[in-house]
């Protein structure tokens, strides 16, 4: 290929990149800066803890492919806000809208649905997870970090599927087995089980456990010492380590996906208004 139309196509390659600029304040529920490369993505609502919304279950998986997609990244740490991580959703919005859509929208619901964890599995830098408080609703997205932490007042529930009448389907059934391992999980899951911070470590849920105060320090200082590695290693090493993960979430999610559905239908549909 001419050197003249090598160079046309390396250009062309660059259009489709994203930059910072371009997706640092499209997400309201994420607050994003960067430094050195390192990019902190904080979960938020309105500037305070997170709370899930149906914004966030259609946002996630587009924030994510924006991330992957700047390759001016080179380690990315996600953490919450204040002394939560995630533990509340808006309850009007959960299950009701579901059972309220057309196909069309169920479709988009699904199809939203299952990159959540696929899609933080495709930034191909590694991902540093700090959890600074009670990961309740949806924290398994997050278990898909290659360094997860946690302060000393962090806690592991899934209250999101069975105890609130829905099926734990998604990623959030491939993440946890593959963390807890097959007994665990269901116990887990059928129990309601909730683990304490010492718990998760023990149980190989997080990493590291520190007090909430010294948590962003340490991410931080994982993320300083990574990218004195070499691009190309921290990149591929990431893809390595995480490509069997990829595999059960894409061949497992859209059917956890479809269960959910169904449990839905029965835990909602009885609901003619929106739950208080």
């Amino acid at each position: 290929m001419p050197a003249n139309r090598v160079l046309k196509t390396f250009k062309q390659i660059d259009l489709m990149k994203r930059t910072f600029n371009e997706y640092k304040d499209k997400y309201e529920f994420l607050a994003m800066e960067r430094r050195d490369g390192i990019l902190q993505v904080r979960l938020t609502t309105n500037g305070g803890p997170w709370v899930f919304t149906n914004g966030a279950h259609s946002g996630l998986g587009y924030a994510f492919a924006d991330i992957a997609a700047d390759r001016d990244n080179k380690v990315v740490i996600i953490t919450g806000t204040g002394d939560v991580f995630c533990n509340s959703a808006v309850d009007s919005e959960v299950g009701y809208i579901f059972t309220h859509m057309t196909p069309q929208q169920v479709d988009e619901w699904y199809w939203d649905g299952k990159r959540f964890l696929a899609g933080l599995l495709k930034i191909e830098v590694p991902v540093i997870t700090a959890i600074n408080g009670p990961a309740t609703i949806h924290g398994e997205i997050f278990m898909g970090g290659d360094i997860i932490l946690a302060s000393d007042n962090a806690t592991f529930q899934d209250a999101t599927h069975i105890p609130t009448g829905n099926v734990p389907g998604g990623d959030t059934q491939v993440i946890w087995e593959e963390i807890l391992g097959p007994v665990r999980h269901r116990y887990f899951q059928f129990a309601g089980q909730t683990l304490n911070a010492e718990e998760a470590l023990a149980f190989g849920v997080v990493n590291e456990v520190v007090p909430l105060e010294k948590l962003l320090p340490r991410a931080w200082e994982h993320a300083e010492k990574l990218i004195e590695i070499p691009a190309l290693t921290l990149r591929y090493s990431r893809i390595a380590m995480n490509q069997r993960l990829r595999k059960l979430v894409l061949n497992e999610a859209g059917a956890g996906m479809a269960y959910l559905g169904v449990s839905l239908l029965e835990n909602y549909g009885q609901f003619k208004e929106p739950v208080a």
